[in-house]
């Protein structure tokens, strides 16, 4: 969260708080149950307010990610395109699962190579061995990049064709 809206909401809490004992205290000099009630009811109202507003109108801390399905073709190769808006390192999560009528029971080599679209830098070449996992699949990879150029990149997979699909995420 950005420290200045931090900052904000503290004032604003404390202001709610300074309010609500001011009218309290009006409340007893005048010993009237009534005041003291709405003292109470708004502080408990301006800090459901603060929180409230904190809560859901503050900008997301959680990564978000973009989702994209990688299909095998039958010479072994995958091509799919990924958004990049800013030039912070992202992580991939990748997620071989089996074509029909096959299964992971051996070990697979699998190579990536991300580059940008328009200058060809590349943003991550490397070559892995999928490791077979449970339930016909291999085990998830992360692979970690920090592009250099915005605008879409071009991920290449090449692999067996026992690999039907790859899920890739990508924390953006």
């Amino acid at each position: 969260m950005d420290p200045n809206q931090t900052v904000v909401y503290i004032l604003v809490a404390v202001l709610v708080l300074i309010v609500s004992m001011l009218v309290y205290a009006v409340g007893a000099r005048k010993n009237d149950s009534g005041i003291k009630r709405e003292a109470l009811a708004f502080l408990c109202f301006g800090w459901f307010c603060v929180y409230a507003t904190h809560r859901f109108l503050s900008p997301e801390e959680a990564p978000r990610y973009f989702e994209v399905n990688v299909s095998i073709e039958a010479d072994g190769r995958g091509v799919c395109a990924i958004p990049v808006s800013g030039l912070y390192p992202r992580e991939l999560l990748i997620r071989p699962m089996a074509a029909l009528g096959s299964t992971s029971v051996e070990p697979v080599e699998m190579t990536l190579d991300l580059r940008a679209e328009n200058g060809g830098q590349v943003a991550i070449a490397s070559k892995d061995v999928l490791v077979p996992g449970g339930g016909g699949n291999w085990q998830q990879l992360r692979k970690e990049f920090a592009p250099k150029v915005e605008g879409d990149h071009l991920l290449t997979i090449a692999t067996s064709v026992k690999v039907g699909t790859i899920q890739v995420r990508v924390e953006y």
